[in-house]
């Protein structure tokens, strides 16, 4: 009778003998020094065989708002890009709306100086002109009183 060749494929069978070899080994293998505790009336309902333990729950600490937001940031990171995006944009927008109204301001006060500059050098060209004219006037009563002094030299002159 040919042998059938043993491997992973095959099947070896054991006798009962191997068998009962096997089970005494685990069982003195696995033999535990054990101590028996009392016995448990099944009829008394009150009473346990063990102490019970008081469970109390443990607390459950809650993450942390840093935690939490960097669990939010790496579910949600196609999000967080585009938030970041977006709020940049709208800072910017805002810092450029802010810094045109300020330009808008200074360059509003410097209409209104220059504004007030055109009245007052209005208002002292009309002072001056006022000026010119009374000079004039003047000038024009001396230019008169010159030439009549001078008529009045040539006639005693003459004679």
């Amino acid at each position: 009778m040919k042998t059938k060749k043993v491997d992973r494929f095959g099947h070896a069978g054991k006798s009962w003998h191997e068998k009962e070899a096997y089970k005494n080994f685990l069982a003195s293998k696995f033999y535990l020094d054990k101590t028996e505790c009392e016995t448990v009336d099944t009829n008394k309902t009150d009473e346990s065989s063990f102490e019970e333990e008081k469970i109390e729950p443990t607390k459950i600490q809650k993450k942390s708002k840093w935690l939490k937001a960097k669990d939010f940031l790496y579910d949600n990171w196609v999000v967080s890009i585009l938030g970041g995006i977006i709020s940049g944009v709208i800072l910017l927008a805002i810092t450029g709306y802010i810094a045109v109204n300020k330009e808008q301001g200074i360059q509003g006060e410097k209409i209104l100086g220059i504004e007030k500059s055109i009245e007052e050098i209005k208002k002292d060209s009309k002072e001056n002109l006022n000026n010119f004219n009374l000079l004039k006037e003047g000038f024009n009563v001396f230019k008169a009183e010159v030439s009549k002094d001078l008529e009045f030299i040539r006639n005693k002159l003459k004679l």
